[in-house]
């Protein structure tokens, strides 16, 4: 499947600093590759003011879901990768920590190069 590079979540996925939202939220797993997927489902889940079970299924049925939370790997997945429990333990465990973390993580790119000009 080929994507739209101005759709806005391909857009946001390719500007985010993802080693900052791995090494953030490196205490939940030391999985970096599962943590950056379901932060970014989280944020997407949290943005889209939506359940665990509808994120889980719109991610499903999006590809620009699934390509904002894995990439490329993400957009020929079927299935979702993860227990769909992880979603509403973050809610839990994390709530608006790892929405924080995304933000930041969208934002630092532009930011450095605003810095830097």
């Amino acid at each position: 499947m080929i994507l739209d590079q101005n759709h806005q979540l391909y857009k946001f996925h390719q500007s985010v600093d993802w080693d900052y939202v791995a090494s953030k939220l490196n205490r939940f797993s030391d999985n970096s590759e599962k943590n950056c997927f379901i932060a970014a489902l989280f944020y997407l889940r949290t943005m889209q003011d939506c359940s665990s079970e509808e994120a889980i299924k719109q991610w499903g049925e999006c590809p620009y879901w699934r390509y904002f939370c894995g990439g490329e790997s993400a957009v020929a997945m079927k299935d979702f990768p993860y227990s769909p429990y992880l979603l509403d333990i973050w809610a839990r465990e994390m709530d608006e920590e790892a929405v924080d973390v995304m933000v930041n993580a969208l934002l630092r790119p532009a930011l450095s190069k605003t810095l830097l000009h």
